[in-house]
């Protein structure tokens, strides 16, 4: 990866400029380039991919054809990386959970869960090969980030909380 942009502004991506600055900001030491591809900000590219990955989890159990098989293969694949490389803990969380209860789901339905036995073995020794591949990027992720971000967080959770006690049928403010 050179780090840079695709050259892509014209289509909506977020100039390097930008990036650069937001992406120093992310650990207390060193830095790190976050993929954010067309959608602006890489937390939106993780929760798109996000939400993607468990309905191609969930189409490897169906009887699709080699063909197609190898495409959800090849895009869960292309995926998986895009999204480590958000550096998104939210998205990562959000995929994983996502494919939990995919493969749970399936396990609980008569019909499906012959197979889902195999397609959970196999999602949880690809999970577990591509955590591996990745922890040293994770660890630093995890144990390294800025804590105000999630102070940040904590604090306007606290504040939208106190607005529903406040207003629980009508809501207030933008998005009521």
């Amino acid at each position: 990866l050179n780090q840079g942009s695709l050259g892509l502004t014209f289509l909506g991506e977020t100039e390097f400029n930008y990036l650069d600055a937001t992406n120093d900001q992310t650990l207390l030491q060193g830095s790190f380039f976050r993929v954010g591809g067309l959608l602006g900000h890489p937390n939106l590219l993780s929760a798109f991919i996000a939400l993607h990955v468990p309905i191609l989890v969930a189409m490897l159990g169906t009887k699709l054809g080699l063909l197609k098989r190898f495409a959800v293969i090849s895009a869960l694949g292309i995926g998986g990386i895009a999204l480590i490389m958000t550096l998104s803990r939210s998205g990562w969380a959000s995929a994983a959970l996502g494919v939990m209860v995919a493969l749970t789901l399936g396990l609980l339905h008569r019909n499906w869960r012959e197979r889902a036995i195999p397609l959970i073995i196999l999602t949880g020794v690809g999970g577990i090969t591509v955590g591996i591949l990745a922890l040293p990027l994770i660890l630093t992720r995890l144990f390294a980030s800025d804590p105000g971000a999630v102070d940040f967080r904590l604090e306007w959770m606290g504040v939208a909380w106190q607005m529903i006690k406040d207003h629980p049928l009508t809501g207030i403010g933008l998005n009521t």
